[in-house]
């Protein structure tokens, strides 16, 4: 890491913020991470060439300015570059989202719809309905039942 103020990447997989301090990454975003916030974060002189084992990476998008976290399982390293502005603070370690298995996604992360949301549950297996018509019928023909039937009305 020796020379360089920050690190360029390329985001290769979309990324939805999951907590407020996420960036939100395209494929294709630039993405800047400062070489003293990857020191911070334990990375030794050429890790920042495999973000994959670096885990969550503190950085500065340039597509929508903004800095925050994102997964190094999501991008790939360019090279070295100048900064112009000092990196953000590192934070605290947190599991990494699952790498995409199918490659990059355009559409992302989808929501059914909300018919599909609201519809009613689908009906009980068969023999689930016939063990609950059991015990309702046998609680029909119980003494008991029968006689406290009688009594409300």
């Amino acid at each position: 890491m020796a020379g360089a103020e920050g690190f360029q990447y390329r985001a290769v997989y979309p990324f939805r913020r999951e907590r407020p301090e996420d960036l939100e990454l395209l494929p294709g975003d630039l993405l800047v991470v400062s070489r003293v916030a990857l020191q911070a974060l334990g990375v030794a002189d050429g890790g920042e060439r495999c973000p994959h084992n670096v885990g969550w990476m503190p950085g500065f998008n340039e597509r929508t300015r903004q800095r925050g976290d994102f997964p190094g399982t999501y991008v790939e390293f360019l090279g070295p570059v100048a900064l112009a502005r000092p990196g953000p603070r590192p934070r605290g370690p947190r599991p990494l989202p699952a790498r995409p298995l199918d490659g990059p996604s355009e559409s992302g992360h989808t929501l059914a719809s909300l018919a599909e949301q609201f519809s009613p549950p689908e009906p009980a297996p068969p023999i689930l309905v016939k063990l609950i018509e059991a015990i309702e019928q046998a609680e029909l023909d119980s003494e008991c039942y029968t006689g406290f039937v009688r009594y409300v009305y």
